[in-house]
């Protein structure tokens, strides 16, 4: 049924949504100690490097919408949330890089906010009459992310595995969407179940008898 396709293919995208705020999170609200104790910036200059990461969400979410209407929503996330998983590997493996660290951080605000006409494309698409609840759901995903984020990321740094390991877990969790996203792109091109022939309509009739038409005799 239509309403069922469309429903099911929305509760795969927000799930792909609350991962894509997850790792962006994991990365983003633990930053500062990546900052100052790992890259050597001082404390002063952290709401200056947000700035910066703050002008690569605007260039991205203006480039991603433009690259979601020139090709496939699918095609555009796929290359981003790659490209997104590529940097923030590289930036956890060159933190210590106060130069490496600045093109790190306008790259993962770029590639991070990227996704986000991509997804919302893609989940008001398959919304069917439901719009207002695929978007609602899709919000109520991003926040999903945000304490997931907030709270995966502390794990991390609880457990000892240093001030990089939020910027590792956000490039799994990326790496994970990127298999969400395969599956979601699968079940969309699923050709749909045909009727069983036992249910089919019999058909009509092609000519009726006349109800003032007597049988001959």
């Amino acid at each position: 049924m239509p309403r069922r396709s469309s429903w099911h293919r929305t509760r795969v995208s927000s799930p792909r949504s609350s991962r894509r705020v997850t790792r962006r999170v994991v990365a983003l609200l633990d930053i500062a100690f990546t900052l100052t104790e790992v890259s050597g910036f001082a404390a002063t200059t952290v709401p200056w490097l947000l700035i910066l990461f703050g002008c690569g969400l605007f260039v991205g979410n203006l480039a991603g919408g433009k690259a979601a209407d020139r090709w496939t929503a699918d095609g555009t996330l796929a290359v981003v949330f790659t490209a997104l998983a590529v940097v923030l590997a590289a930036f956890a493996l060159t933190a210590r890089s106060q130069a490496m660290t600045l093109v790190s951080l306008l790259l993962m605000g770029a590639f991070g906010f990227a996704t986000v006409p991509g997804l919302q494309m893609r989940i008001m698409h398959y919304a069917g009459r439901a719009e207002t609840l695929a978007s609602g759901s899709n919000i109520a995903a991003f926040n999903v992310g945000n304490a997931l984020g907030a709270w995966l990321g502390g794990l991390t740094i609880g457990a000892g595995l240093g001030f990089t390991s939020p910027v590792w877990a956000g490039t799994g969790l990326t790496i994970g969407a990127v298999a969400v996203l395969a599956v979601a792109a699968r079940l969309a091109v699923r050709p749909a179940q045909r009727i069983p022939r036992a249910m089919s309509p019999a058909p009509c009739p092609t000519a009726a008898a006349s109800p003032t038409e007597r049988p001959a005799r």
